[in-house]
């Protein structure tokens, strides 16, 4: 499990920011399976996404950024969250 953690933590480089990534990259980037995305798509609850013709879903980087800033909880004083 912790292997997998690390490897989850992909950094998203100033350069990178514009660029369209696809399933499986927003899906490494998230620490998620695709499948989850794909289930996140259907339910309304992932990240924004582009659909490009009828079949690729692309993300920007800029959207997953604001996807994880959003469920960012903080921390009361004593260190559990409200």
């Amino acid at each position: 499990m912790a292997q997998f953690e690390r490897e989850a933590r992909v950094s998203i480089k100033p350069d990178e920011r514009s660029r369209l990534l696809t399933e499986n990259q927003a899906a490494q980037i998230l620490g998620v399976n695709a499948g989850t995305l794909r289930r996140w798509r259907w339910s309304g609850e992932g990240p924004e996404y582009l659909r490009i013709g009828r079949r690729a879903i692309r993300y920007e980087s800029t959207d997953l950024e604001a996807f994880i800033a959003a469920g960012r909880t903080e921390r009361a004083t004593n260190g559990l969250a409200q």
